[in-house]
């Protein structure tokens, strides 16, 4: 009798272990796509934005068009590189490597009018709760606000 409580127990504790390592993965390890629109007076953004995490390390690819004030369609394609943690659902993120592409016609100042510097500068941290939804989806939010809602990929 006692071999087989022993057994249960030790099946119990290697299927939490099993699940934790799993809960841990799910957190460091997915990528996430989603469309993100941004207008400042006379300034637009139009753009394809995915994000991937990788262990402690990330990357954002973000590719579409920004129209300037003097209504000209700018291509956008650029990277930025980033170190993260997790707290929680909570992550914190630092820009680490921007790379900007051949074809990227946008400048760091019209960006600047449109989005938070992290997705531009070096060394810059930002903030998101990403929260799984009962379908997989994800949903990225600033504090109480959704900024965007990923189609876990």
């Amino acid at each position: 009798m006692s071999k087989k409580i022993i057994i249960i127990i030790m099946a119990m504790i290697l299927f939490g272990s099993l699940m934790m390592a799993y809960r841990y993965y799910q957190k460091r390890y997915f990528s996430c796509s989603s469309q993100y629109y941004t207008n400042q007076k006379d300034l637009s953004m139009k753009a394809i934005v995915r994000m991937a995490f990788n262990g402690k390390q990330g990357v954002i690819v973000m590719s579409g068009e920004v129209k300037d004030e003097q209504g000209r369609h700018l291509a956008l394609n650029r990277q930025m590189m980033f170190n993260f943690k997790v707290a929680n659902s909570s992550y914190l993120m630092q820009s680490v490597k921007a790379i900007r592409e051949n074809y990227d016609e946008v400048d760091d100042a019209l960006m600047g009018q449109l989005i938070n510097a992290f997705f531009y500068k070096e060394n810059r941290v930002i903030q998101y709760k990403i929260a799984r939804q009962p379908n997989g989806d994800l949903a990225v939010l600033s504090g109480k606000v959704p900024v965007a809602w990923c189609h876990n990929t």
